[in-house]
């Protein structure tokens, strides 16, 4: 027969000090997080594209109003310069309150989900597809990837034609100012 075990003594409670050290590792190791989530927000900002104000945001295409306010108010609140120490957060700061401005405009957004449409339908072309496939009914991680590269594209495009026509308005304002001078 095997003799008894001994009872195992009561772990002694934690001293205060003890509890006091715990909820202050606790508490820097929750901001040292907080911050990290601030700077991998910040850096996502900067890095998406910014002519789609809708990658700035994080949202996809086609979102009520109500929901880019409470994202753009979430954002914000995260990254906001006055609470964090990160030096990139004012230029992601300004860029994200630009994107939201832009998805509240009517005529901005309508712009930008037309471009988002045409690179959709560029691609179903490029791939020879329809809209009644099921690639592009139920599209797949490699199909929105290459989805939002088109947009890209088309964006730039949209982009590069706007500023050839500001160009070409100037100098056209420009001509008609020396005509005015020379009389």
């Amino acid at each position: 027969m095997a003799a008894p075990e001994a009872p195992t003594p009561a772990p002694e409670p934690p001293s205060k000090d003890d509890t006091k050290d715990e909820l202050a590792a606790l508490d820097a190791l929750e901001k040292e997080a907080s911050e990290f989530n601030k700077d991998a927000e910040i850096d996502r900002i900067l890095k998406a594209f910014r002519l789609d104000a809708y990658a700035v945001l994080n949202l996809q295409p086609g979102v009520p109003d109500t929901q880019i306010k409470i994202q753009y108010r979430k954002l914000s609140l995260l990254i906001h310069p006055d609470k964090t120490s990160n030096p990139s957060a004012p230029t992601a700061f300004d860029r994200l309150k630009k994107a939201q401005t832009e998805l509240m405009d009517t005529k901005q957004r309508t712009h930008l989900d037309e471009c988002i449409s045409d690179a959709r339908m560029l691609l179903i072309r490029e791939r020879k597809l329809t809209t009644d496939s099921p690639e592009v009914k139920e599209p797949d991680a490699e199909f929105l990837g290459a989805w939002r590269q088109k947009t890209v594209e088309v964006l730039v495009d949209a982009e590069a034609r706007r500023r050839k026509q500001m160009r070409a308005q100037l100098q056209e304002e420009g001509r008609e100012q020396r005509k005015v001078d020379e009389e």
